[in-house]
């Protein structure tokens, strides 16, 4: 009983050195993990992963049929670089759409 109050003290003492709001940004299967507003610790750069669907025969619903599920490999420095890049281009893309009086429909139709 003891030491799980001191272990719980000792959670305590973790959750009040490194405090903060996460937040995971998914833009086309590309998941941005990073602190938003306050975080109290070190400080770190944000966490990619990418996401893709995934099934296994372990994985199978009342009738047998497989469920899909997800998979989210963290993604490497290189491949980052291109995923801002393409993100970046998509986002010039639909700004000058917007300046051009285009419908919101027809943004979503080109991009």
């Amino acid at each position: 009983m003891i030491s799980d109050a001191a272990d719980d003290i000792g959670k305590l003492g973790l959750l009040n050195a490194v405090d903060g709001n996460l937040s995971a940004w998914n833009s086309d299967g590309e998941v941005k993990v990073h602190w938003q507003g306050k975080f109290r610790g070190a400080p770190w750069k944000p966490w990619f992963f990418e996401l893709s669907e995934y099934t296994t025969d372990k994985l199978l619903d009342g009738k047998g049929r497989h469920m899909p599920t997800v998979l989210a490999r963290p993604m490497m420095d290189s491949e980052i670089g291109k995923a801002i890049e393409q993100a970046e281009k998509v986002e010039n893309q639909v700004l000058k759409l917007i300046a051009d009086g285009k419908s919101m429909r027809a943004i979503a139709d080109h991009v």
